[in-house]
């Protein structure tokens, strides 16, 4: 797996082990940039992650549901996902109010006996992160007062 950091390798075994070795976790989230940029290291840890864990999978990708279909990956992610959310970002069609969505053209697609503890709600949620250096990690769609505020810390 590779990272859009100059430098910066996680062999995908070691990534595998170090989720499965986080505790009092329900299950991962696989974003990107676009992860599909690198399907097969991606499917091979979904593979993996639905094979020795419990965890549950939920995939953010840009491609549409066709694009999936056309590009040969979309029964694979069927049965290795318990959520997709699939669409392209649009800033013209941004919407904060869609509890993991961010523009109102994204869709989220649970799988059949999947998901059910994952549901969807119309509330925004943004978790903010204060690292011990003082760094910020920002993760969900903050509204436009929310980021000037971030902006002054």
């Amino acid at each position: 797996m590779w990272s859009f950091k100059p430098k910066t390798l996680i062999h995908r075994d070691e990534l595998l082990a170090r989720i499965l070795a986080t505790h009092d976790i329900e299950g991962i989230t696989v974003l990107g940039g676009e992860p599909l940029q690198q399907a097969d290291n991606v499917i091979w840890l979904l593979n993996r992650i639905k094979k020795d864990s419990n965890l549950s999978t939920f995939l953010y990708t840009g491609y549409e549901k066709q694009e999936l279909h056309t590009m040969g990956l979309w029964d694979e992610l069927n049965t290795l996902c318990d959520i997709i959310a699939v669409g392209r970002y649009k800033q013209e069609d941004r919407n904060i109010n869609r509890q993991w969505l961010g523009s109102d053209n994204q869709a989220l697609i649970y799988f059949e006996g999947s998901g059910e503890n994952m549901l969807q709600s119309d509330q925004n949620e943004v978790e903010i992160i204060i690292h011990p250096d003082g760094a910020l990690t920002v993760l969900g769609f903050p509204d436009t007062e929310m980021v000037d505020l971030i902006q002054q810390i």
